[in-house]
């Protein structure tokens, strides 16, 4: 067996990360919100344990479930949008841009400028605003 190249290697990387992210994306916030129980109750009502493929999406999957049924075995066609994926590739254009040493300050910056309309607190951040103050405005936001 060869070495893979390392743009082999990174593209490799690359399909898991969008794969392990579409593969959870259906039911993030139903284990994040209920509990690790009702992602389980949720897969043994789909005859979906243990988990061999995509999320199954029932007729009477949850809110939680249904807010991403786009990202179900059912539906899925492509990877759709995700903070995760899009987290990723920030850190990359950070990285590229300012090096291993970026601040929290050019993440904000990176953060907005990717953000047509972003956040009040990445807004703050951006224009120079008190960690505090900022923090104090994620409520405002969440």
């Amino acid at each position: 067996m060869t070495a893979a190249s390392p743009q082999q290697r990174t593209r490799n990387a690359w399909i898991g990360r969008i794969s392990g992210c579409m593969l959870g994306k259906p039911v993030e916030l139903l284990s994040m919100r209920q509990c690790p129980a009702a992602l389980q109750g949720y897969l043994a009502e789909a005859a979906a344990l243990p988990l061999r493929n995509y999320m199954p999406l029932l007729p009477t999957a949850p809110p939680a479930v249904e807010r991403n049924d786009d990202a179900c075995k059912e539906r899925l066609a492509v990877a759709v949008p995700d903070d995760d994926i899009n987290c990723t590739v920030l850190s990359l254009m950070l990285i590229e841009e300012c090096g291993t040493d970026f601040t929290t300050a050019d993440v904000a910056r990176a953060w907005f400028q990717s953000a047509n309309d972003g956040p009040t607190p990445i807004r703050d951040a951006c224009n120079s605003m008190s960690p505090v103050h900022t923090a104090n405005n994620l409520a405002l936001v969440t």
